[in-house]
């Protein structure tokens, strides 16, 4: 195949990991543009396509059906009028039975019903859904024995009220890594979280930005718990959590807290720092306290006021 800078212009983004291409679809390019990248460029070492509304449905339809991306297995669609149609036509081409990661921005539950259907092969890892209000129920997915084959799902900014279908399930018991950010559950979902029975594997947690009164006092009790205590990475971000007793929390295995932009104090933030239930403590990521700093901070503490990379 041709050198990435063959692609720059039809993409805005190309990378090479394993020698394989990480490609990033200009925005703007329509089918006209698809078609001349199907005519004039080798494909087949293209690992992933960031794809943009712009190319449309015939657009996307077109680079699925090409047959020229045979080293495809990761799919990211952004911006399309209709996220649903669009969807729908990846799940109806030959390209959906190779694909091991599918990141869909703007459903609706309409997708429920693909994911569960299990029109397709137990292929997919890793799931993400962002930016969709109008989803708000996966249950029929959540349910199924299809659930068993991802390790990491993301469900972020959408109207996602219930997970108890998931955490319900024992097909989920080698999910690694889930997130539940900036969705619209309450406290009963944290607390079903907390008490599942198939989530020992569970490695990554991110419930950020969700600030209801019922769903924070959720989150105190999951810091107190036993459970889910092979957790390694924990993000809590903008959940206006403050004034915690941090020496009851228990997660021997836990090396990344991330808990910025809640109103912590200089004297919480070193509370954490040194709370016997977090032996294994390596980073504790944070907002600037109103407090002054010291001179000298403990080396494991990141002050850092920018919004996390994956709220942006």
């Amino acid at each position: 195949m041709g050198a990435p800078s063959d692609l720059a212009p039809w993409a805005s983004d190309v990378r090479a990991k394993n020698k394989k291409l990480i490609v990033t679809l200009r925005r703007g390019l329509d089918f006209n543009g698809v078609m001349n990248l199907l005519k004039s460029q080798d494909l087949s070492n293209i690992k992933a396509f960031k794809v943009p509304g712009s190319i449309g449905l015939s657009g996307l339809k077109a680079l699925l059906a090409s047959g020229r991306c045979k080293s495809l297995t990761s799919l990211s669609l952004n911006g399309f009028a209709d996220a649903d149609d669009a969807v729908d036509l990846v799940f109806d081409t030959a390209s959906m039975a190779k694909l091991t990661v599918l990141k869909v921005s703007g459903v609706s539950d309409a997708i429920d019903t693909r994911l569960a259907r299990g029109d397709f092969v137990d292929s997919l890892r890793q799931l993400e859904i962002r930016h969709s209000p109008e989803l708000t129920s996966l249950d029929r997915y959540f349910g199924s024995p299809r659930i068993g084959a991802l390790r990491f799902l993301t469900i972020h900014h959408t109207g996602l009220a219930d997970a108890a279908a998931l955490f319900d399930n024992p097909a989920a018991s080698k999910l690694l890594s889930l997130t539940l950010a900036r969705c619209e559950f309450d406290a009963e979902t944290v607390e079903d979280l907390m008490n599942s029975r198939h989530l020992d594997s569970l490695r990554k947690l991110n419930l950020s930005y969700n600030r209801e009164d019922d769903v924070v006092g959720a989150i105190y009790k999951l810091l107190r718990t036993r459970r889910l205590r092979g957790l390694e990475s924990l993000a809590l971000c903008g959940c206006e959590i403050e004034g915690f007793d941090w020496h009851r929390v228990d997660f021997p295995e836990l090396r990344l807290l991330d808990l910025r932009e809640n109103p912590l104090s200089l004297d919480e933030i070193l509370e954490i720092i040194d709370a016997p239930g977090l032996p294994g403590l390596s980073q504790l990521v944070v907002s600037s306290p109103e407090d002054s700093l010291p001179s000298h901070l403990d080396r494991r503490i990141v002050i850092d006021d920018r919004r996390p990379a994956w709220n942006r």
